[in-house]
């Protein structure tokens, strides 16, 4: 892929992708664990499936903006990097310049096709996802069993925001955004008691907002 769009070709670059990345969030944790470095901030819920998609560009678009980002990175974390390079000898993962940050850009490198394998592409095997800005103010978990996707921003998040997609607070998260039993991931008393304390006490959610 040309332009400013770029995927890693070898092990150095990816690795310098993972590093960015890592500024922002903790790679090993998975919710309901608290994912991201920073102890606090301003969090915003919508579900997995936008952050996979061109709906999640103008989240990306008024974060870079309003933080002065250069680029963003985006890396799969789950399945693990070297499921993607055993099976298809590529690196799941991408920057993408800020002023090329584009419906079509962004769906492009989501769905890039290693070898002509969608099964390669992040966008539709890609369990455990983490987006950062190059300012490092902000950051995105999503992670694909739970069908959430967490921004988590340091400065507040505004009403713009809000409007590009259905944000809602943690608990209008598990109950709005989770498919009925049976088709998902089903949740322990104590995972969902885990994940509201970790929102509510360390993230000032974001108020609901009509579709």
């Amino acid at each position: 892929m040309t332009g400013k769009v770029h995927i890693p070709k070898n092990g150095e670059e990816f690795a310098a992708c993972m590093a960015e990345v890592t500024e922002a969030v903790d790679v090993d944790s998975r919710l309901p664990d608290w994912p991201f470095l920073a102890p606090s901030g301003y969090v915003a819920i919508c579900q997995f499936d936008c952050l996979l998609g061109s709906d999640f560009v103008p989240v990306l678009q008024e974060l870079s903006a309003s933080h002065g980002d250069n680029e963003i990175t985006l890396v799969a974390l789950e399945p693990e990097p070297s499921y993607y390079w055993r099976a298809y000898s590529h690196f799941a993962g991408f920057r993408i310049e800020s002023e090329s940050l584009t419906d079509e850009a962004y769906w492009a490198a989501l769905s890039y096709e290693p070898k002509g394998d969608p099964t390669g592409a992040v966008a539709y095997t890609a369990n455990v996802v983490a987006v950062v800005g190059s300012s490092r103010a902000w950051a995105v978990w999503g992670q694909r069993d739970w069908e959430l996707a967490l921004v988590l921003a340091l400065s507040e998040i505004g009403d713009g925001l809000r409007r590009s997609l259905p944000f809602v607070n943690a608990r209008e998260a598990l109950g709005d955004f989770r498919g009925p039993s049976g088709w998902v991931k089903p949740l322990t008393e104590t995972e969902i008691a885990t994940f509201l304390r970790n929102v509510e006490q360390r993230g000032t959610c974001s108020k609901p907002s009509s579709p």
